[in-house]
């Protein structure tokens, strides 16, 4: 076995007890003060690496920070079809409508008469994060497909209800996962009809009141940031309201039961058209009116959302995405958990997983190289890995991942040390540069991903750290590396970073095979300095 390709022609082949396969000289001399007298060269050494794909069935898609709604039609993976099914969560337990309460109303049998006006659920996009406050109109981030089409929104009531523990504040949602069949429990629907994409912010203006000789319809009432606004069924939240005072509103447990949850789908005019949306900015906002003291016709409104972030910062509600994927191909089918050492590798979110091993093909290998580069001293100034994408298989027309994420998969931590990044901005592709995994491209097309781990080497080599299995995928956001199970081949559970769950986007890369041409085959690439 190779167990090492080393780019310099000075070293003889036994002193390593590895091969060289290159006499490339990389050799330069800094300077005999800088290391007490002796000189010392820098180099580049390439070690092999294998990589072996495995395939995901289903992930864990409740609580999510954004959740995939629409078709996102991915030209090598195939289309997938993304829902979600959520429960309602009440802002204030036993709420009063009107004025005063239901058990005040009745014991001065004064009924206010709250009647339902209308309702609105509203899901917001999400924009840039460089967007200026002060335009007029938004950029619109995390939408695939022509935003200049029509489509279809679909709200359905929903007879599931996930039965949350009341003793955790409702916080500790079961896992429910993106395979999950939901048919059976759809049921009324609540709307359906076809919107179009706005960057305009959405404005509501106030109705005008005949008896007064302003236009009260040209005064804004309220606005919203671009995002999916739609009525909702007037008669099914009047029963909401009737509830007033009754057990129903008096615990989210109880409401949960009465309401259960809603289903929201979405179907393109064209093929393609998905959104990524964070549910904790959603509401549904119930526009009432009622009789005061005073007898006159008053209004108000009364706010539900369907995820909350409460003062603890925990995630309050349930939501659950699900996922319709087309049956991989043939070819990359076939690949996923073969224990083979891959000539492509698939990155797929939400899909594909691969495992990364590096200097030998055994687990935990490699051994002997590590002891060997201890034993000769070498100061490691630079360990990355180079993946080449494969242009001939992924085409032209995908929507390429814009970065990588390789980490421990056997503590599931990162490989950076956020002590030592270099960041240009708080904006996900500007932080963490120096470990990279960013895509590099020419003439608009990706070519590599360079993932940089100088540190993971050298605490091997320095603090004996293991050379554990590593983990490749993608990542919506680079500093969130909050893992969730996963279930793999044959029902084996598997950890994979959420933020590879809620993306939809997919690549391939050339492997380790020895079929892959040497200048395409994933290497892992070390400079060091050698002390002579």
């Amino acid at each position: 076995m190779t167990f090492l390709r080393i780019l310099k022609s000075s070293i003889v082949a036994g002193t390593f007890l590895l091969i060289a396969l290159s006499c490339e000289e990389e050799i330069q001399t800094l300077g005999k003060n800088v290391t007490g007298e002796l000189p010392f060269t820098t180099t580049k050494a390439v070690f092999d690496v294998f990589a072996f794909n495995k395939k995901i069935v289903a992930v864990h898609t409740n609580q999510l920070p954004l959740y995939q709604l629409g078709t996102f039609n991915d030209p090598v993976y195939g289309t997938r079809n993304a829902s979600i099914v959520s429960e309602v969560t009440l802002l204030t337990e036993e709420p009063v409508f009107g004025d005063t309460s239901q058990e005040e109303e009745d014991t001065a049998n004064a009924d206010e008469n709250e009647t339902v006006k209308e309702v609105f659920l509203y899901i917001p996009y999400q924009l840039s994060s460089s967007q200026d406050s002060d335009e007029e109109s938004f950029d619109l981030d995390s939408i695939f497909g022509n935003t200049n089409q029509s489509f279809t929104i679909t709200i359905s009531k929903s007879s599931f209800f996930s039965n949350l523990n009341p003793e955790s504040s409702f916080a500790e949602a079961p896992e429910f996962y993106s395979n999950h069949d939901f048919s059976g429990t759809i049921g009324e629907v609540l709307f359906e009809g076809k919107r179009n994409i706005s960057n305009e912010e959405i404005v509501v203006f106030k109705e005008d009141d005949p008896e007064t000789e302003e236009d009260e319809s040209t005064e804004i009432k309220t606005q919203f940031n671009p995002g999916i606004r739609v009525p909702l069924d007037n008669d099914f939240f009047q029963t909401l309201l009737n509830k007033e005072g009754q057990s129903e509103l008096s615990s989210q447990d109880n409401f949960n039961d009465f309401f259960k949850s809603i289903h929201i789908a979405v179907t393109p005019d064209e093929e393609e058209l998905m959104f990524l949306l964070d549910l904790t900015q959603a509401h549904i906002l119930i526009t009432y009116e009622y009789q005061d003291s005073s007898g006159e016709i008053a209004e108000k409104d009364f706010a539900l959302t369907l995820l909350l972030v409460n003062s603890s910062g925990e995630l309050v509600g349930n939501a659950i995405n699900t996922f319709e994927d087309e049956t991989l191909p043939n070819t990359i089918a076939n690949a996923l958990d073969d224990g083979k050492n891959a000539d492509r590798i698939y990155v797929k979110g939400g899909a594909t997983l691969t495992e990364i091993r590096l200097f030998e093909e055994a687990e935990n290998g490699g051994a002997a190289i590590i002891d060997q580069i201890k034993a000769n001293n070498w100061i490691i100034n630079e360990a990355s890995l180079v993946f080449h994408v494969d242009r001939g298989t992924l085409g032209n027309e995908a929507v390429e991942p814009p970065r990588l994420y390789l980490y421990n998969a056997e503590t599931d931590e990162p490989l950076y040390d956020t002590a030592t990044e270099n960041s240009e901005s708080t904006d996900p592709l500007g932080l963490f540069l120096t470990y990279d995994g960013l895509l590099q491209k020419e003439n608009d097309l990706g070519t590599q991903y360079r993932i940089r781990i100088t540190d993971y080497i050298n605490n091997i080599i320095l603090k004996d750290s293991t050379n554990a299995k590593l983990a490749l995928t993608l990542t919506s956001h680079i500093n969130i590396t909050t893992v969730q199970e996963a279930v793999g081949e044959g029902g084996e559970a598997i950890n994979i970073p959420v933020m590879a769950t809620i993306n939809p986007l997919g690549t391939v890369l050339f492997g380790s095979n020895d079929t892959v041409d040497e200048d395409k085959k994933l290497k892992l690439e070390i400079q060091y300095t050698e002390i002579d």
